[in-house]
């Protein structure tokens, strides 16, 4: 959700395959008002359409990507997409994309830090062969959604 005039607070709630839990918190310049959306995101490696490669990742990859400094643009009306470049060495070549429902109309572009704040306490090294829904949220949405 942001809201402000011209600059925004922005805050998220991100939980990943893995069941851990990060709030993110920053600040955007974008269009003024309450706003909010819900998201599924991937991890791709590379920044051009031509080397652009949606990967899966284990989950200390994803905890690196999931947490500190990153810059991040996007917006939508009903639908739209964000892109999210994570800051660190041991991210280089990383980037996040998120898609879903964006209710009223926004857009915006800045930056902000996250942090992990529940830690579900598994751990696996588990790579399965990478599409868009073993990225972010696969454990998490077949968890909730498949029962």
């Amino acid at each position: 959700m942001s809201f402000g005039i011209g600059i925004n607070a922005k805050f998220a709630v991100i939980v990943d395959r893995f069941g851990n839990v990060y709030l993110y918190l920053g600040g955007d310049i974008g269009i003024k008002g309450l706003s909010g959306s819900l998201t599924h995101g991937w991890v791709q490696k590379g920044y051009s359409a031509q080397d652009l490669e949606i990967v899966a990742v284990d989950e200390a990859q994803l905890e690196s990507l999931l947490s500190g400094w990153s810059m991040s643009a996007g917006g939508g009306a009903g639908v739209g997409a964000s892109f999210v470049g994570p800051f660190g060495e041991q991210n280089r070549g990383y980037a996040l994309t998120e898609a879903g429902l964006y209710c009223p109309p926004q857009a915006g572009a800045g930056g902000g830090y996250s942090f992990r704040v529940y830690d579900n306490g598994r751990r696996t090294s588990k790579m399965d062969k990478p599409n868009l829904l073993n990225s972010r949220f696969e454990y998490w949405y077949q968890y909730y959604f498949s029962q």
